[in-house]
């Protein structure tokens, strides 16, 4: 009995920890493709009620539609050419960190976004564009 109650155990668990991955693996997905085009609509569909923002020189904490303004100005101003992703984490089930490498015809950005697990809802809580330096 206590073998069998083990292994549902296991089951339920692993299942568990699959969920939570895909669907940060789903937000994941959604935030490159949406970059990549650009789309600040999009991506703040995926924005908690509160996100700390810092793009180029705009930093603060801003309410979801506040940040999709801030992001809409920026892709105005740098239209994507490419993007590329330099770093996934994902070893732990409550938040997330994607780094990407994001190409305009003006520069080279590093997006930095952080992903919470906010009611069970993977949530972006932290978005950051960085201009690269050029070495």
């Amino acid at each position: 009995m206590k073998k069998v109650l083990f292994i549902t155990f296991c089951l339920l668990m692993s299942l568990t920890i699959s969920a939570f991955s895909n669907s940060y693996s789903d937000i994941a997905d959604r935030i490159f493709g949406n970059l990549k085009s650009g789309n600040s609509k999009e991506i703040a569909k995926d924005f908690s009620s509160s996100v700390s923002m810092s793009v180029i020189q705009d930093e603060g904490v801003y309410n979801k539609f506040q940040a999709e303004l801030i992001l809409s100005e920026f892709f105005m101003k740098n239209k994507p050419l490419r993007l590329h992703t330099v770093q996934r984490t994902s070893n732990n089930t409550e938040y997330n960190y994607f780094v990407y490498q994001l190409i305009t015809a003006k520069s080279a950005f590093r997006v930095f976004v952080k992903v919470n697990r906010i009611k069970s809802d993977p949530q972006i809580v932290e978005f950051r564009i960085e201009k690269q330096s050029t070495n």
